[in-house]
């Protein structure tokens, strides 16, 4: 496979992680929604723990570097408690 083969396939998985980002960002207003209606707040520390523990184990399983993995959650996490906010 030549580079501009390669290339193409990076460009396929950058836009799956786009479509995937985007579904994220879906289920996350809904989210928003059940959480407002039980007046819940749009920060919950202990299932930010569990996620992140989670991703630290899955990264590794990967072999994908989990300090980076972890910036880069943090990154989606943050901008999902801002999306719920707009919601709430």
């Amino acid at each position: 496979m030549g580079l501009e083969d390669l290339r193409k396939e990076i460009d396929l998985v950058d836009n799956d992680i786009l479509e995937l980002l985007s579904k994220r960002r879906s289920i996350v207003r809904q989210i928003a929604e059940i959480k407002k209606m039980e007046g819940l707040s749009t920060f919950d520390a202990r299932r930010e723990t569990k996620i992140k523990a989670k991703l630290k184990e899955k990264a590794s399983g990967l072999g994908l570097d989990q300090e980076f993995i972890l910036r880069l959650f943090d990154e989606i996490l943050k901008n999902s408690r801002e999306e719920q906010e707009k919601e709430g």
